[in-house]
């Protein structure tokens, strides 16, 4: 992974870092947290030596063929604060990525294989459905705690791609693909069936309270 900062014209590359252990490292969402300015980054690390995972959330590796890793430096990219896995037994990868705006907690999305996904236990989806589920971990700012989890998906594949944390209420977004004809939450919701073919997606929004512990609304949205 690398992570640069440029001046706000882009004409001046201040610092760049690199990001990783001895293995791949990918990068896939970032986000500058509003009051300290530290950055965070979450992707997918196969390695098992990836930067400052000691005193992390999860402080190794989980296994599979990659965990998803949230890494905190500081605002000049000058040091790495913190890093941690997320994941459980077989793959996992953090696609998205977002702080809240009055508790600085930080949130996370993306994909799961792993039937022992950590702390999703009393999570609005305490188990995965299908072959790959959408996940949204919930992390203090420090990535010292995983504070809640929940699997997100039906008895197909289930990606998520997209977070945002609503600016009043806290209830968090997460939008992504779905093949699950029985995603959760659906009944009620603006579009309540599957519009795709047996190969095709369809896209899925999904609303969450701001603990993990209830889905309060989902949909599918798709031609």
């Amino acid at each position: 992974v690398f992570v640069a900062r440029l001046s706000a014209d882009l004409r001046t590359l201040h610092q760049s870092t690199y990001l990783g252990g001895s293995r791949w490292d990918k990068a896939y969402a970032l986000a500058i947290h509003p009051t300290t300015g530290d950055v965070y980054v979450a992707g997918r690390t196969d390695s098992k030596n990836f930067p400052k995972t000691t005193g992390g959330a999860q402080a190794s590796y989980g296994g599979g063929l990659g965990d998803a890793f949230v890494t905190r430096l500081n605002s000049s990219l000058t040091q790495i604060l913190q890093s941690t896995y997320l994941g459980g037994n077989d793959l996992d990868e953090a696609n998205a990525l977002t702080i809240h705006p009055t508790t600085g907690e930080v949130y996370v999305a993306g994909v799961t294989n792993s039937t022992n996904f950590p702390r999703t236990s009393g999570g609005a989806q305490a188990s995965n459905r299908g072959s790959d589920d959408a996940f949204v971990a919930r992390l203090n700012s420090s990535l010292t705690q995983i504070l809640q989890a929940t699997y997100l998906g039906g008895s197909s594949r289930d990606y998520a791609h997209a977070l945002a944390i609503h600016p009043t209420t806290g209830d968090v977004y997460v939008a992504g693909i779905t093949w699950s004809t029985d995603f959760p939450g659906t009944f009620g919701g603006a579009q309540t069936t599957r519009g795709a073919g047996f190969f095709a997606p369809d896209a899925f929004i999904a609303r969450l309270n701001s603990g993990l512990t209830q889905i309060l609304q989902a949909t599918y949205l798709g031609g």
